[in-house]
């Protein structure tokens, strides 16, 4: 997925004044997708193509955001029914999620 989570999330009064800045967390992208597809019904393959492929695009990274040969694909693997991280493989290496 798309490496935004430390985003920064403004909040605002009503006048649009700035009152604060918070951090995401790494896992708001994911929380994200599991929402969209989970509660709202986006397909599947939509709401992965918003946080992989569609962020590699406008930043104009090739070889990001598709599983091909010579991409530099990193990879989560997901349970089927509630969408929760089962395995998380980066820069061909294994790790904890």
């Amino acid at each position: 997925m798309s490496s935004d989570g430390h985003a920064s999330l403004p909040h605002y009064d009503s006048s649009g004044e700035l009152l604060a800045i918070d951090i995401a967390p790494l896992s708001s992208l994911h929380a994200a997708q599991v929402e969209a597809v989970l509660t709202h019904g986006v397909p599947m393959a939509t709401a992965l193509e918003t946080v992989t492929q569609t962020p590699a695009a406008l930043w104009g990274l090739r070889d990001r955001g598709q599983i091909r040969v010579g991409a530099a694909s990193d990879l989560l693997v997901l349970d089927s029914g509630t969408l929760a991280v089962q395995l998380n493989f980066a820069c061909g290496r294994h790790y904890l999620f």
